[in-house]
């Protein structure tokens, strides 16, 4: 029979350790969420800036929404889609789809008005801005999990 040496180390704490590990998918959908909301408080303030004043209703209907990894800029005024698009023949012939399925009519029986777009431009600035701000507060959220997982190590 052989002589067998065997050593063991065993982990303690090691619940900790899992318990920060399952928090990390939270930690990043907190991440990319806060990182939307910053995309949209900023599409929100350049489509108000964009958007014609005359009464203030469709200024103070524009709003944003965050969830399920999505940030969404809108305008509730009835009249916002007539002041985005245009009305008419003018409306007609300035449309620039952006991109965006979105196919308005147009009547042709008369000149109407042309478009003041207002949320289009704001979604263009959001889209630019989406990578750089929700990939620093992802950053951001990964050396923060990581340096209570290094802590977690030094304290054992």
């Amino acid at each position: 029979m052989r002589d067998i040496i065997e050593f063991r180390v065993r982990l303690e704490g090691s619940e900790e350790l899992q318990r920060l590990l399952i928090l990390l998918p939270d930690v990043m959908s907190n991440a990319i969420d806060a990182g939307l909301d910053d995309i949209g408080k900023k599409g929100e303030k350049y489509a108000k800036a964009l958007c014609p004043i005359r009464t203030g209703e469709l200024h103070d209907s524009i709003g944003y929404g965050v969830g399920n990894n999505v940030v969404y800029l809108y305008a509730s005024a009835p009249h916002a889609r007539y002041v985005e698009f245009g009305t008419g023949r003018r409306g007609r012939e300035a449309f620039v789809p952006m991109g965006i399925d979105i196919r308005p009519t147009f009547s042709p029986n008369w000149a109407g008005m042309y478009p003041k777009p207002f949320l289009r431009p704001a979604m263009m600035l959001m889209a630019r801005m989406t990578k750089r701000s929700v990939g620093s507060r992802i950053m951001k959220a990964i050396r923060g999990a990581a340096a209570k997982i290094r802590g977690w190590f030094r304290s054992v």
